[in-house]
């Protein structure tokens, strides 16, 4: 009966130390690798494509243009074979192309193309991406985001 108390001791004393030792290893690995760790998969993660205008607001005096450009930023693991984007001049604004394609595969960030916006009259106005004036060669299920850049012209 000696030896079995002496066992309990013995683990009741040494207990913390075995709990520590099974526990630090996952821990420095969190510490140290905490990009690598993810608790949601891939398929959780919807991909979604921004596409906006650039730069976000311009002053230009009446008569002259502003260029511009339109950039589109994939987030997610897909890469979109080409993307056609419209361009809309909203109240009295001009642009010189109304559609930008953009036909290599990308993923990240890209510059789909440039374009110049004017005016003869005075005033504020604003260039949108088509919320539905965007398409992809892509099948899946893609999330688009669109932006709008504002043009002063004075």
């Amino acid at each position: 009966m000696d030896t079995s108390v002496g066992w309990r001791k013995f683990l009741k004393s040494f207990l913390p130390v075995f709990a520590i030792s099974a526990v630090l290893p996952v821990f420095l690995f969190l510490a140290l690798r905490p990009s690598s760790l993810r608790f949601v998969s891939r398929a959780d993660t919807e991909a979604v494509l921004r596409v906006w205008v650039e730069p976000a607001s311009v002053v230009v005096d009446r008569g002259d243009k502003a260029s511009m450009r339109v950039v589109a930023e994939v987030e997610g693991d897909v890469l979109v074979p080409s993307v056609t984007v419209e361009l809309i001049g909203e109240r009295g604004i001009g642009i010189s192309q109304s559609e930008i394609t953009y036909s290599q595969p990308f993923s990240g960030k890209v510059v789909l193309g440039n374009f110049e916006a004017y005016s003869k009259t005075a005033g504020e106005f604003r260039v949108v991406v088509a919320s539905d004036g965007v398409s992809t060669g892509l099948t899946q299920e893609l999330e688009i985001i669109t932006g709008a850049a504002e043009v002063i012209v004075k």
